[in-house]
């Protein structure tokens, strides 16, 4: 969805979403938000007052989407920072990459924009409102044998038998278990444009593509307010990203080092 233009507290408001939706962090949501409107105004003229207003705003509409991100960071910076030894990543004669350990989903409540939901004319939703879903644990948990063998992906694109996209595969996950809040899976690599993503750290993140059904039964997670359930998650695939949206410590394990960047 495109960036809306002027400097009206809706146009502002309506950015930060869309970023966010997008997966952006929120606290980088805010400022292409605030870049855009100052971009679009002529800084002559423009209210500075009215906009660390309005910028102060978003970022306190935003605050609630933000502190799942702050929590996991703040506990990975209290950890013995297992997550960098090397030692976790192997390569075998064939060249292909094996990663143990990593935290491919996470239990927590996420942004989502209404049109991105299943059912959601059904559901009453609005296509282009943000709604917050918390990803159910106990259906997470459920889930964790529907990853078993699932591919890994270069890019988020669903695959089925009659449509397998066999050009995007990179890889598989295995021995897929619940240790919670997260689900944790082994990946095998097999693709070298997929290994150097990895490597590289400009694909660190790791983001799964799945089934499920919405139940909007409002609630609160730790401390943070949401709006439905995400339950029945059946897996479809797992990719590799620069920004996923269930944050940064579910990511290819041993690259932590990317924990500096937001």
């Amino acid at each position: 969805m495109p960036l809306s233009s002027g400097k009206s507290k809706s146009a502002f408001k309506h950015n930060v979403e869309v970023e966010i939706a997008a997966g952006k962090p929120q606290k980088q949501a805010v400022a292409i938000a605030y870049s855009k409107q100052r971009g679009d105004v002529d800084i002559d003229c423009a209210d500075d007052s009215e906009l660390e207003v309005e910028l102060g705003e978003a970022i306190e509409a935003g605050e609630q989407e933000a502190k799942h991100q702050k929590k996991a960071l703040a506990a990975l910076d209290r950890s013995p920072r297992l997550a960098m030894d090397r030692g976790a990543r192997s390569r075998d004669i064939n060249g292909w990459l094996h990663v143990k350990d990593c935290r491919i989903s996470k239990a927590n409540v996420c942004p989502y924009m209404g049109k991105e939901i299943p059912d959601s004319e059904a559901l009453g939703l609005k296509p282009d409102e943000v709604y917050y879903l918390y990803r159910d644990a106990g259906a997470l948990k459920a889930a964790a044998a529907s990853f078993e063998r699932a591919p890994l992906m270069m890019v988020h694109v669903a695959v089925t038998a009659d449509q397998p996209n066999k050009m995007s595969i990179i890889g598989a996950i295995s021995n897929v278990r619940w240790q919670a809040p997260y689900l944790v899976a082994d990946l095998t690599v097999w693709d070298g444009a997929g290994i150097e993503a990895i490597e590289s750290e400009r694909q660190a993140e790791l983001s799964p593509g799945y089934h499920y059904r919405a139940e909007m039964n409002a609630g609160v997670n730790e401390g943070e307010p949401f709006q439905g359930r995400m339950l029945d998650i059946v897996a479809n695939h797992l990719a590799i990203v620069d920004t996923g949206r269930t944050g940064p410590d579910v990511m290819v394990n041993d690259s932590a080092l990317i924990l500096g960047k937001s």
